[in-house]
């Protein structure tokens, strides 16, 4: 992969936590 495509795999995955961790608040404030 190019490393374009491997910048654009990280910010996608990110992306994929963020909402997951929008989606479950409780666990998000347990982990902090």
């Amino acid at each position: 992969l190019k490393i374009i495509d491997k910048a654009n795999i990280c910010l996608y995955n990110i992306n994929n936590l963020i909402a997951i961790l929008r989606k479950f608040p409780v666990s998000f404030v347990m982990i902090n």
